[in-house]
């Protein structure tokens, strides 16, 4: 999973490089670097690379600032709530995004009966993709996945799911099934709205005028 590649440069060479996983024309597929000590974002945020005067190789892991093929990582721990919601008995799960599969691959627990379901990932520093919350196992068509459209979480040039990149030390997440809220509750914002009808064309009913709704 180690993959290589010589150049012959000259002695002190200076450049610019990026990863590609592909080979896409317009760099949709390279490595995502932004705001990562490594990128140069005056440079489409590539790396760069100092050559001496003497053979040198350089490590790296793709999408990751690091020296190594086996960048660090941190334990991140997601708590969905699920109080708004009529639990499936299929179970609750993590999945979506290129590198977390489908419903039923990564089972969420709730053993304190709390409605709170929560999972641990390793994952590595500055490690970029999208993920869901499924509140069901619904692999194939993600049915049963939370509905975020119109959210300000909400990715939708990835089927609206949210958006993630690993920060650089542990951390503890908690959402809210549904909500783009960031501390875990489930309450939404409320505002009053206020209707008006002119009725000065009509005879008014001695019942008076009502609202209705066909929900």
């Amino acid at each position: 999973g180690i993959y290589s590649g010589s150049i012959v440069v000259a002695d002190n060479f200076f450049s610019h490089y990026i990863i590609l996983n592909g080979n896409c024309g317009v760099y949709g597929c390279k490595e995502r670097l932004v705001g990562q000590s490594c990128s140069d974002p005056a440079n489409f945020d590539d790396r760069s690379f100092q050559a001496g005067t003497t053979d040198m190789t350089i490590n790296t892991c793709f999408g990751v600032c690091s020296d190594t093929t086996d960048p660090p990582t941190v334990d991140l721990t997601f708590n969905v709530n699920m109080i708004n919601e009529v639990t499936s008995p299929d179970g609750v799960f993590f999945a979506g995004g290129i590198t977390f599969g489908q419903p039923g691959d990564i089972p969420m627990l709730d053993p304190d009966g709390d409605d709170i379901y929560s999972v641990t990932l390793t994952l590595p520093i500055g490690f970029r993709d999208y993920h869901t919350f499924t509140n069901g196992n619904c692999p194939g068509d993600f049915s049963c996945k939370e509905q975020l459209g119109g959210q300000a979480c909400a990715s939708p040039e990835f089927f609206n799911d949210r958006s993630l990149v690993v920060p650089d030390a542990d951390e503890v997440i908690d959402v809210c099934f549904g909500f783009c809220t960031e501390d875990g509750s489930c309450s939404v914002p409320t505002a009053p709205v206020t209707f008006q009808v002119d009725m000065t064309s009509q005879t008014v009913n001695p019942t008076g005028v009502f609202m209705g709704s066909s929900i």
